[in-house]
């Protein structure tokens, strides 16, 4: 695959060069000869201080969110605005789209998440239908059961996933606390972030996976009261506007 094949989709702000592409990775330590390197800022790390170690390593492509690094010599090179909406799409490309051969199911809310993603993993076994689960207490991959010692794998992880492909588990957490403290959410916010939907998408987690099915297990407005953001947080649940969150637990006497 090429390295504008890889980049169809991207939010690319300039790009030079177009060699073949072997495989792609975050991590610089496992760069390996004709890789696409991905550098992404952190809050108190920067992928980018790693780009000549993945030259070096073989990267043959560079993608970057820096808007003051500058394209070295014989490497292939691309901006984007945002680096970990990027890997996202460029994984769902190199792995040849799987999100759109498969039925994804994505569950979230307050409680009984991880009991739904084994009941649904369970009436599809039952069903016949072959399937994976991401979840986190454990993975079930190809008949294999993996440890989540994370709450969310990185994109690159859950669409290689979702092609059978087991990758090492990565210490996601600490970077996705990083990314939301650079962008200064209240740090009371932030050990719940990765169990919401739509926070994970605005850090790039959901790019390039399309929700066939979501689940809302457990929305319960007992669990919210008391939160500062409890109607907010109700709305957004529920994917109602605000005035149709009040009307609903008025409705419904949640008051």
């Amino acid at each position: 695959m090429t390295f504008l094949e890889l980049l169809h989709g991207a939010e690319v702000l300039s790009q030079s060069g177009n060699p073949g592409i072997s495989g792609l990775d975050y991590d610089s330590r496992r760069v390996k000869q004709g890789y696409l390197f991905v550098a992404m800022r952190g809050e108190s790390s920067d992928g980018n201080q790693f780009i000549d170690k993945a030259i070096a390593a073989g990267a043959v492509a560079i993608v970057t969110d820096s808007d003051t690094e500058k394209p070295r010599h014989g490497v292939a090179w691309a901006q984007v605005s945002h680096g970990r909406r990027a890997l996202a799409r460029l994984s769902s490309n190199f792995y040849k789209r799987p999100a759109e051969r498969l039925a994804v199911t994505g569950i979230t809310g307050t409680n009984g998440k991880s009991t739904t993603t084994f009941l649904v993993e369970a009436i599809l076994a039952a069903s016949g239908r072959k399937n994976a689960l991401i979840g986190t207490i454990e993975y079930h991959v190809a008949g294999k059961v993996l440890p989540a010692p994370h709450t969310t794998p990185e994109a690159l992880y859950e669409v290689a996933v979702g092609r059978g492909i087991a990758r090492e588990l990565e210490s996601l957490r600490d970077r996705f606390r990083k990314e939301a403290l650079r962008r200064r959410w209240p740090r009371e916010r932030i050990e719940s972030v990765l169990h919401r939907r739509e926070e994970l998408r605005d850090l790039g987690v959901l790019e390039g996976l399309e929700r066939e099915v979501a689940v809302r297990a457990g929305v319960i407005w007992t669990s919210l009261q008391g939160k500062r953001d409890a109607l907010e947080l109700f709305a957004k649940k529920l994917r109602l506007s605000r005035e149709d969150a009040v009307r609903l637990r008025d409705l419904l006497a949640l008051g």
